[in-house]
């Protein structure tokens, strides 16, 4: 209830479930929550505006961490690699 879902949707996303704020969770989570972590994955660039996942999103779901920070480690290592 106070978890960010935001992995959670963007995982759902990667298994080709479109449409997470009906998805069957066994807690059911508030709307708002999930609203919110789709606008972060849209923050992101993971998600289009439509919600669908975009390249990138299927990157940083590969990564063990919020895709907050996975976004960070994968602009990092572009910089990283530029220099």
């Amino acid at each position: 209830m106070r978890v960010d879902l935001t992995s959670t949707v963007l995982t759902l996303k990667s298994l080709n479930i479109e449409n997470v704020i009906d998805f069957d969770f066994l807690d059911r989570t508030a709307i708002e929550a999930i609203e919110s972590a789709l606008k972060q994955l849209f923050l992101l660039e993971a998600i289009d505006k439509n919600g669908q996942i975009k390249s990138i999103g299927y990157e940083l779901v590969k990564f063990s961490v919020e895709p907050t920070f996975a976004k960070a480690l994968i602009i990092s290592k572009s910089i990283s690699l530029e220099c």
